[in-house]
């Protein structure tokens, strides 16, 4: 442990973080025209201002060189002026109430299912401490790829392109850089790298993806299963460990899940999101996943299609003010993503190691998809603690608690908002398989280093679309607020 890691520093590290969370709240706020859960909207803002912390940096040091005191001025007048825009439309144009985005109502029985949730919190905050001051430069990963880039952008002055370049072939320099770009603008505006910043922004990756999660579930089904499913999160040790390796596999599991969520929660009292803004929101969520990870590009790529795919087949789930923004912007992530690729940033070691001959040769290996199949079965065994993880322990419980007090307009599996979002997340998933039956490296050794985190990427998403097609709770004026009257003044 080294002085570096010392609480005095949270004052310093602290405003930094938290300039980047209210710009992101702002912005969260300005997308959902004002409307929506306030809880929900603090949770996705941290998110969001970490993604527009890395842009910010990665457009001043563009365009005027690393300078850190124009990056802290266009820092602070981004923040001033989403202010200033949020008081005008308040000022012109109040939210008007809306009857069918209604509070759930809490009973005895989701406070006492709260309470519990405090105990799990409680008990899972102690290790996940433990562990990070136990290691206060994260993993492997961290210091090797992530906050070496972080320290590039910082440190190497108008030589900081180099994060971009093949001469150092271990740090992945095709790898997006929200993550790298946070933290480094944290560092810019101390004028030092204590390991405290990145830490941190790893802890509240962690605490924000459980809160949405719950926060969402709480107001579209009801809170109790909302606490069941953020204490399921929670409380398991594969995802709090990677919460403290500082590393992009926990941010990229929020973007996923703040993608996922506003596509199922349109139009339902959930966070009061009516289509449009649930449009903007998650094109936002997914766009992001893609500037975290190569795995983001993955899902955004999958939704998408999905979406393209099943409007021309004329059964898009989505209504069209919803459509609208989710394509404009999704596919305009897409072509910036795929054109940062291609703008001269390393090769991606697994493509470049492929030749179509060595590929048709594993991809027709009958031993290669036993082998990852039982390397999936082993991961999933050690996500959570016993054999199986909490969630086939969560799930009953819940399904017990909402049997008991049976909900009107129960969705399914393939039920409006649920079956696109769970189609892009199963394609992620099988694109992560497929990439390790064409891996050039040693299967075992591959499947092993990486697979669990590839496991926790996905985890909230697949406990929110769960809980909500086995839980349902959408009502009948949620499901027909697509079509109504007020959509237009809100899109």
């Amino acid at each position: 442990m080294t002085l570096d890691w010392a609480p005095s520093l949270i004052p310093y590290v602290a405003p930094s973080i938290a300039l980047a969370w209210l710009i992101g709240y702002l912005v969260v706020d300005h997308l959902a025209r004002g409307s929506g859960s306030v809880f929900f909207k603090v949770f996705l803002g941290f998110g969001f201002g970490q993604g527009i912390a890395s842009l910010t940096l990665l457009g001043v040091w563009s365009l005027l060189g690393p300078n850190r005191t124009v990056l802290l001025a266009v820092d602070g007048a981004m923040a001033l002026g989403l202010i200033a825009g949020r008081m005008l439309r308040r000022r012109l144009r109040p939210a008007p109430a809306d009857p069918a985005l209604r509070p759930p109502t809490w009973t005895a029985e989701d406070g006492a299912t709260a309470v519990a949730l405090v105990l799990v919190l409680g008990l899972a905050l102690f290790p996940f401490l433990l562990h990070a001051l136990s290691s206060p430069h994260g993993h492997w990963d961290a210091w090797a790829i992530w906050n070496l880039k972080a320290r590039y952008l910082v440190g190497l002055g108008d030589r900081w392109p180099w994060v971009l370049s093949d001469r150092l072939p271990h740090t992945h320099p095709d790898y997006p850089l929200l993550l790298p770009g946070a933290v480094a603008s944290v560092w810019a505006g101390l004028r030092a790298e204590p390991p405290l910043a990145p830490a941190l922004i790893g802890a509240l990756f962690t605490l924000s993806t459980g809160g949405l999660l719950g926060v969402a579930l709480a107001a579209t089904t009801r809170p109790a299963v909302g606490c069941l499913a953020a204490a399921a999160l929670l409380a398991t040790p594969r995802f709090l460990y990677e919460g403290t390796a500082q590393q992009a596999d926990v941010p990229l599991a929020f973007f996923l899940l703040a993608a996922v969520l506003p596509l199922t929660l349109s139009g339902r009292r959930a966070a009061g999101l009516r289509p449009a803004e649930a449009g903007w929101l998650a094109a936002a969520g997914a766009g992001l996943a893609a500037w975290t990870k190569n795995e983001g590009l993955l899902f955004l790529i999958s939704l998408t299609g999905l979406t393209l795919l099943t409007l021309a087949a004329g059964s898009c789930p989505l209504s069209p003010a919803a459509r609208r923004p989710f394509l404009a912007v999704s596919l305009a992530a897409v072509f910036a993503l795929v054109a940062f690729k291609l703008s001269g940033t390393g090769r991606n070691d697994l493509l470049a190691a492929q030749g179509w001959e060595a590929t048709f040769l594993r991809l027709t290996d009958p031993g290669r998809y036993v082998t990852v199949g039982r390397g999936l079965l082993g991961e999933l065994r050690q996500i959570g603690p016993g054999h199986w993880g909490w969630f086939p322990l969560a799930l009953p419980a819940g399904l017990l608690m909402i049997g008991r007090r049976p909900m009107r307009g129960r969705i399914s599996l393939w039920g409006r908002g649920v079956a696109l979002p769970a189609g892009a997340v199963a394609l992620t998933f099988l694109g992560y398989l497929m990439a390790y039956v064409v891996s050039p490296y040693d299967l075992g050794f591959h499947i092993g280093s990486s697979l669990g985190r590839l496991l926790v990427q996905l985890w909230p998403a697949t406990i929110a679309l769960g809980c909500l097609a086995l839980a349902g709770g959408s009502d009948e004026a949620a499901i027909d607020a697509s079509n109504s009257p007020r959509e237009p003044q809100a899109g």
